[in-house]
């Protein structure tokens, strides 16, 4: 099998002439417009030593635990009060203890489970396809509110409640400890994508605009053109934020009281895809065209780049320094050592007959994902953990000189 490499960008003097007229639109070469601009990327490229793969090396990570789930060949996945919850379409969710994977609660709801469950704090949300939400206690298991929502909401939890946006701009706060809506508004479109920022509400439109929306009250404390679809969670730094677009860029930006100012935009080779991850004075980030990316979050110059082979899914982990990737449908977990991104051995299943069929999901020092066989409607939860490196040796003799 072969593996992805790691690319370590390192700038030739050829290049080098050029990074003050590439500094504020860092793009790869194969998107640089002058010829000789692209020349000098590519040469700085093809002269990049390429950090080594442990592929050959002990086992990164190690399986502590599995579990069947036999109902459903897709489950959703999330953590919620230390927690593994196992959501299934038939309505069953069960609670699962992370060291070991024993169940500690069961739940059968009322109707079928219809979208991914969103923890809140030490809550649940949990969507059914009668545009039900229902709230239950992460703990216990307890249903403790429910609501009905628009057709197929956008769920994002945040600090005042679980914010709820409909296909047709219409957004609410949802409370996730009993009572009536906090409050409803409307968009001037319909959302793309959204989450906490900075104190407010950092929400892109369809109509390629960009605004904040108050938590308390759900005012929109403004709007401004992007130029194009928020489609990734905002990472936000104090009054930074960094969002990807469906202009396949990852756009950097200074937040104000009325607006954002632009810092800079890095272009790939498809829209951006999952959450981005703030590490060490770098932005990691994944792409459609099959790349994770790492750049400065101060300039964005590329720091390093790998092809997973198939499209990034839309969630990862970091526990401690190790970055997990889980490609769609993909047989292996893609892991690399954070912040320089050398390569470690994947986690892999066994090839042609099982893939992954969720995010992985960080709980305590565990990472838990599914795995399903092809063509069968059944699955699995797995529970892995960092596997124990052997000591090292004693040291290697030096040769005598003559």
């Amino acid at each position: 099998m072969q593996y992805a490499a790691v690319t370590r960008v390192r700038e030739s003097t050829t290049a080098k002439k050029h990074r003050q007229e590439l500094a504020s639109y860092n793009a790869p070469a194969m998107f640089v417009s002058s010829p000789a601009m692209r020349a000098a990327m590519i040469v700085a490229l093809m002269s990049a030593p390429a950090a080594h793969s442990d592929t050959a090396a002990q086992a990164t990570l190690e399986v502590v635990w599995e579990t069947d789930v036999p109902d459903t060949p897709a489950p959703w996945l999330a953590q919620c009060a230390g927690s593994v919850m196992v959501a299934a379409p038939s309505g069953k969710l069960r609670a699962l203890e992370p060291q070991r994977g024993a169940q500690l609660w069961e739940r059968t709801l009322a109707g079928p489970i219809a979208g991914a469950v969103v923890p809140v704090g030490d809550v649940l949300a949990v969507p059914l396809g009668d545009g039900a939400l229902v709230i239950l206690d992460g703990r216990t298991g307890d249903i403790i509110g429910e609501h009905h929502t628009p057709p197929s909401p956008r769920l994002i939890a945040t600090s005042r409640g679980l914010l709820a946006a409909g296909a047709d701009s219409s957004i609410a706060m949802i409370p996730v400890r009993g009572g009536d809506l906090t409050w409803s508004s409307t968009g001037p479109a319909s959302l793309t994508a959204a989450g906490p920022c900075g104190g407010v509400i950092l929400a892109g439109f369809s109509n390629g605009s960009l605004g904040a929306i108050a938590l308390e009250d759900g005012r929109l404390l403004w709007t401004r053109p992007l130029g194009a679809a928020m489609t990734t969670t905002p990472t936000c730094n104090h009054d930074r934020a960094w969002i990807g677009a469906d202009d396949n860029k990852l756009h950097a930006l200074n937040l104000k009281r009325n607006g954002f100012g632009k810092r800079w935009a890095f272009l790939t080779g498809g829209d951006l895809a999952g959450a981005q991850v703030l590490f060490g004075g770098r932005l990691i980030f994944f792409s459609y065209d099959t790349y994770v990316y790492s750049v400065d979050e101060d300039n964005g110059h590329l720091d390093w780049k790998a092809r997973l082979g198939r499209r990034p899914g839309n969630a990862t982990v970091v526990l401690d320094d190790l970055l997990v990737v889980a490609p769609l449908n993909s047989e292996r977990l893609d892991l690399f050592r954070l912040p320089g991104g050398h390569q470690e051995a994947p986690f892999t299943l066994d090839t042609g007959r099982e893939r992954f069929v969720t995010r992985p999901v960080l709980v305590t020092d565990h990472i838990v994902i599914a795995a399903a066989l092809y063509g069968q409607d059944t699955s699995r939860i797995i529970g892995l953990r960092p596997a124990a490196q052997p000591p090292a040796g004693p040291p290697q003799p030096t040769a005598p000189r003559p």
